[in-house]
């Protein structure tokens, strides 16, 4: 049987802004935990791991937060000044069955509920995230909770190792912004956002060689998570800002002898949901999205909530590794590569403000690019 606790101080702050009156007030809280589990295995095939959490978040300190009515307008303006004065309790399970946990052939099937007490709201213009506002739980946010289900299928011998693995998650309490917020220097910004659920499920493959001349690993993903949050955006049901349904990695080592080897890496992924402009309206200039022409400008129309998606990523990576053996006090290690071989152009943003010969402007993540690295350690 094992048991333990632990208790996280957090101090948050949202948004930094030269104007003070649009600042997102800082946030502290106590984040604690407390879980008790035990594992019982019958005749040598069947292993059951059981077990509770209780979770606990608590807002304390110095903070501003204002409350909302029905229809997300600013009411009241709450100041607190010490002690606790927002709490969140949480229950969470576990369950986790094991069949011939020590053998080539096992399975495994779990249940666990989790809680998370920050969330994110991010801007998906980019294939990375561009910007990242981190939301702490309080009157207005509730706390992630999600129910996890899976279910797993493992192959182990001593050279190679295959795994199967299928999962469904459902998150409740997911947060997302409307359409047309203002998400930065915003101090009214828990009125931009709804919350809602989240489903993701999918499947994961992994086949590894681990000894050899050749040793390598393949591993392929297909997973989907949509959103449910009404009145985020003209439709109920909406993919996710990380809803990527097929990811592929490759990797390959290959020894020519104790002092060289040499690795191949290429990855795959569908390109991530964003949201794109559909057409454009002339309009007379001011502030905003604007792509000026003359006396006039070219006003975006935007399509629903991530039904675009940018071009698949994929890419190729080659090192060679100098690993000699060494005997003396000091260790030596030299690796050359190149990160994307084939120059593969993958694009990390579009401008839509800014069109010339009536293309708009793409940002590229860097092509082909040269490395090294040496290093050295005493033994």
């Amino acid at each position: 049987m094992r048991l333990g606790i632990n208790s996280i101080l957090h101090d948050y702050t949202p948004d930094q802004s030269n104007y003070i009156e649009s600042i997102i007030s800082s946030m502290s809280a106590i984040e604690s935990g407390a879980y008790i589990s035990n594992e019982i295995e019958f005749i040598n095939i069947l292993d059951v791991e059981y077990g509770i959490r209780f979770s606990m978040f608590q807002n304390t300190g110095s903070a501003k937060w204002y409350s909302y009515d029905e229809n997300y307008l600013p009411v009241k303006l709450n100041v607190e000044n010490k002690g606790v004065w927002n709490s969140y309790n949480n229950i969470e399970p576990r369950v986790i069955v094991s069949i011939n946990k020590s053998k080539i052939n096992s399975y495994r099937i779990a249940f666990t509920r989790a809680s998370q007490f920050v969330q994110i709201l991010s801007n998906n213009s980019y294939s990375y995230t561009a910007l990242e506002t981190w939301m702490p739980a309080s009157p207005n946010i509730k706390p992630l909770i999600s129910n996890n289900f899976l279910s797993s299928y493992f192959w182990d011998k001593k050279d190679v190792s295959f795994s199967l693995t299928a999962y469904y998650r459902l998150i409740n309490n997911q947060i997302d912004y409307v359409d047309h917020a203002k998400l930065t220097d915003n101090p009214y910004i828990d009125g931009e956002i709804r919350s809602g659920e989240a489903n993701a499920y999918g499947f994961e493959l992994n086949f590894n060689k681990k000894s050899g001349k050749t040793s390598g690993n393949v591993s392929y993903a297909f997973s989907r998570v949509l959103y449910t949050i009404k009145g985020a955006t003209s439709k109920d049901m909406y993919r996710a800002p990380y809803d990527i349904p097929h990811d592929i990695k490759i990797q390959i080592v290959h020894e020519f002898s104790k002092k060289i080897k040499a690795s191949a890496f290429w990855t795959f992924t569908s390109g991530r949901p964003a949201t794109f402009p559909i057409g454009y309206q002339t309009g007379f200039p001011h502030t905003g999205d604007l792509v000026s022409t003359g006396w006039q400008s070219q006003i975006p129309i935007y399509s629903e909530r991530n039904s675009g998606q940018f071009p698949n990523y994929h890419r190729l990576d080659l090192a060679i590794i100098f690993d000699p053996p060494s005997k003396k006090k000091t260790k030596h290690n030299l690796t050359i590569g190149i990160y994307n071989l084939y120059a593969k152009r993958n694009p990390m943003g579009y401008d839509f403000n800014n069109r010339i010969d009536n293309k708009v402007a793409v940002f590229h993540f860097f092509r082909v690019i040269p490395n090294f690295s040496y290093s050295f350690k005493f033994n």
